[in-house]
């Protein structure tokens, strides 16, 4: 029995892959947007302060209801972020991912080397904040809240973090 081939970045980039990827990907921020709309009376209640990181955490629990696998592996497998570390800002890392994907494909659709030139193009200024050169993850070294999303449900993660939001006064119980 012969070992299965590992896919290569230049199947990544395939026509049909690309364009397959970047519905799936604009599908997530629909998702992350009729979640924002959902939860809109609850995000009213935030403190003005608080409201961007209210919204953040509206997309962030969007995100969590989908299996990510398969899209960070062909994310991952093109050099892009594989939104693992977008708890910061969802939507802003995503639209970048999208952003990115659909500027190549646009430009080179059948194009089989992205890595090379995004990392080009982050040491030449031109991508900012790209994590790994002009942009590195940080870990918090404080944590007011670690959230084990690895191991609970996506509901039970929301409510700790609404309970800890409470518990600051940052939202009515």
């Amino acid at each position: 029995m012969k070992p299965k081939k590992a896919p290569s970045s230049a199947d990544a980039w395939d026509i049909p892959a690309c364009e397959a990827l970047i519905r799936d990907l604009w599908a997530l921020r629909e998702s992350m947007l009729r979640n924002e709309v959902r939860l809109a009376s609850w995000l009213r209640q935030a403190d003005a302060t608080h409201t961007a990181s209210a919204t953040n955490l509206a997309h962030y629990l969007a995100l969590r209801r989908h299996d990510l696998r398969s899209l960070q592996e062909q994310l991952a497998r093109m050099g892009l972020s594989s939104l693992g570390r977008a708890e910061t800002h969802v939507l802003a890392n995503l639209d970048k991912v999208l952003g990115i994907m659909e500027r190549l494909y646009e430009t080179n659709p059948d194009w089989c080397e992205p890595s090379a030139l995004l990392v080009k193009l982050a040491r030449e200024g031109k991508i900012k904040e790209f994590t790994g050169i002009s942009d590195p993850y940080e870990e918090p070294t404080r944590a007011e809240l670690v959230v084990d999303t690895q191991d609970v449900d996506v509901d039970h993660c929301a409510h700790q973090v609404i309970l800890k939001l409470e518990s600051m006064g940052l939202i009515k119980a």
